[in-house]
């Protein structure tokens, strides 16, 4: 198992000759010769789905207030490190090979990044209210 496994995801489907490259119709019972695959953190599902970054921002972050008191406490901390987090992910989950898109894939996929970026911060932010 690759570390970009963890992110990734293969979806089944197979070409439609109405599609542009890249694209991917449902399965009409012929077999696609390669699942295509997609980066889960970086699609419009993961804006609800990944307790375990959330989990981390909050115990770095809480880390970081124990070990630097003056400026752990700062929200702006919990944001960089949400970016930091977010960021390592999608560099980890582009590494794979698998993964074909255009310019404006990665755009849109780094727009979204960033959303889920700001959607970790705000969780960590409400573990750290409740905590």
């Amino acid at each position: 198992m690759k570390a970009f496994d963890l992110f990734n995801a293969s979806v089944s489907g197979v070409p439609d000759e109405d599609t542009r490259p890249g694209e991917f119709a449902p399965s009409s019972g012929r077999r696609a010769p390669q699942s295509p695959t997609v980066q889960t953190f970086v699609t419009p599902q993961s804006l609800v789905s990944f307790p375990l970054a959330a989990g981390l921002v909050s115990g770095f972050w809480k880390a970081a207030q124990v070990l630097l008191p003056e400026i752990g406490k700062s929200p702006w901390v919990g944001l960089a490190i949400s970016l930091l987090v977010g960021g390592l992910i999608y560099l980890i989950s582009s590494q794979d090979p698998r993964v074909v898109k255009t310019t404006r894939d990665k755009w849109v996929q780094v727009g979204i990044g960033i959303i889920n970026c700001i959607y970790l911060f705000l969780a960590a932010l409400g573990i750290k209210v409740v905590t």
